[in-house]
């Protein structure tokens, strides 16, 4: 009798790629935690044709989380599949697609588009936080709303764009013997875990199963391409600046949540995975950089370009002993060059930069909100590393670089500006930022300067605001692009109802 089993994460449908007449899809699978050998079979057929194949993936072991990336390759295009996968204990084949049970795979479908495709809709968000009630499945809610949407024929996603805090790895996961009582619960998991010893690789791990697992969460994920970039909760509070990385047990964790992330969240191509080593103090108290990594990437869908970028790990940020300022950056110089030449391929409508933290407003200094006990962070932000901001804004202004958008994350709160240079009161750029599918808890209006010229520009660029008061609630952003304009909407986690929606002209 062959061992059968549905995977214990996935199937995580990630990086795909259009070509003139197939697509290739990446998918991620975990199985269980066994010394045996592990094969994933992943079975798709397209719904009413002929096309039938089966993919075949050996699991890797304990080091990789029993996990496996599995390529899809020469997909027929604007097609829609079914498919089954299930995971066989050794190499045994397991029977064909119609003889497959339920109890022993894992179900679902997906759909492949044209590479020229006239239209473009994907959602995006950000900070999706354990549900600190534990009753209430908030940090599924929005997953669910989305299915809703897709169920009753109000959209109709491409794929999803998940820019940073996917787990919150330095806070607790409700693993206690407590975790069912709502208040101890709470305690349990607003507050950061402070040991940084207990922030181990196995800790990381138990994060992502407990929130890759999630009912709607993995539906979605299962049915359309997901795309991620960390910020910073996948590893620790504003890591990449030295409020963090201090000592050598700094760097253990900042390795440990890296060596998760990489197994999670990257299915994206040409990523170059760094090793991070441990320093000596003496070696911090020098001034240790970080290797040179590429996280950043690239990726197309009809006349849309996307450009993800990382605002983490090659960060020399703002420092309180002020040793680095004059070599401050958010992004590499080898990062910065793949942005520009990006912005200047003329080969899609629209540009879309996805940058974890915003472009803009900037924080108001000196603020006396209900919202001050958190922490508001600029000099993590793009304002805490304004002269890389403006050489990207200078470079789409001064060469009149058409429909770029910014979408972001991180700060808690909703919202859309335009950013337009002061001279000729022109639109250089739009910022769409949606957060927190899940913990909508921390900033709020009174924390930004709204209509104040950004940092460091010399009063050149300043913000314009497109929707009022910041949409506090927990939210996530559909973006759908057409011929001539991109509808951008916020819905509601909980109620998928539109909370805000306009329009941006293309041209």
């Amino acid at each position: 009798m062959i061992n059968l089993y549905k995977p214990s994460i996935g199937p995580l449908l990630g990086f795909r790629e259009y070509s003139d007449n197939s697509a290739y899809q990446r998918v991620l699978v975990r199985g269980k935690k066994t010394k045996a050998r592990q094969t994933c079979y992943f079975f798709i057929k397209d719904v009413g044709g002929d096309f039938y194949r089966v993919f075949k993936k050996q699991l890797r072991g304990e080091a990789h989380d029993y996990t496996a990336l599995l390529e899809l390759k020469k997909l027929p295009l604007d097609t829609r599949f079914e498919y089954k996968v299930t995971i066989a204990r050794d190499d045994k084949v397991p029977p064909d697609y119609a003889s497959l049970k339920t109890k022993d795979c894992y179900r679902g479908t997906f759909e492949t588009r044209n590479k020229n495709d006239s239209i473009t809709s994907f959602v995006f968000g950000s900070c999706c936080h354990f549900s600190l009630a534990g009753i209430n499945n908030a940090d599924d809610a929005a997953f669910k709303s989305m299915l809703e949407h897709w169920e009753k024929g109000q959209a109709e996603d491409d794929f999803i764009l998940m820019l940073g805090d996917q787990i919150y790895g330095d806070h607790g996961d409700g693993r206690n013997l407590l975790s069912k009582v709502p208040g101890f619960r709470v305690g349990m998991l607003f507050i950061p875990v402070i040991s940084k010893k207990l922030l181990t690789f196995q800790h990381f791990l138990n994060h992502y199963y407990k929130a890759f697992r999630k009912k709607h969460k993995r539906k979605v994920m299962a049915s359309i391409p997901t795309y991620m970039i960390f910020d910073d909760h996948e590893v620790h509070n504003d890591w990449g600046s030295n409020k963090f990385l201090n000592a050598p047990e700094d760097y253990r964790v900042l390795r440990d949540g890296l060596r998760a992330y990489n197994l999670y969240q990257v299915s994206h191509p040409d990523i170059q995975v760094p090793k991070v080593s441990l320093p000596t103090n003496t070696q911090i108290q020098q001034g240790v950089e970080l290797p040179e990594a590429k996280y950043y990437y690239e990726f197309t869908h009809g006349k849309s370009g996307f450009f993800v970028m990382d605002t983490r790990f090659n960060k020399i940020p703002l420092n309180e002993s002020a040793t680095n300022q004059s070599e401050r950056r958010m992004v590499s110089a080898v990062q910065m060059d793949a942005l520009k030449k990006f912005l200047r391929d003329n080969h899609t409508l629209v540009k879309f930069v996805a940058t974890s933290v915003p472009m803009a407003p900037d924080s108001k200094s000196g603020d006396k909100c209900l919202t001050g006990i958190f922490d508001n962070s600029p000099e993590d932000r793009w304002e805490g590393h304004a002269d890389q901001r403006k050489i990207i804004l200078d470079i789409i202004r001064q060469e009149n670089i058409r429909n770029v958008i910014f979408l972001s994350g991180d700060v808690h709160v909703s919202y859309a500006f335009d950013i337009r240079e002061n001279e000729n009161n022109s639109i250089i750029a739009r910022q769409i930022t949606s957060s927190a599918f899940n913990w909508g808890i921390g900033l709020n209006d009174c924390n930004f300067g709204k209509a104040s010229p950004l940092t460091g520009t010399d009063g050149m660029y300043s913000p314009v605001n497109r929707t009022g008061n910041f949409i506090t609630k927990d939210n996530f952003c559909r973006v759908v692009v057409k011929t001539n304009k991109a509808d951008i909407l916020f819905y509601h986690a909980k109620t998928g109802k539109c909370l805000r929606s306009f329009s941006i002209p293309l041209d």
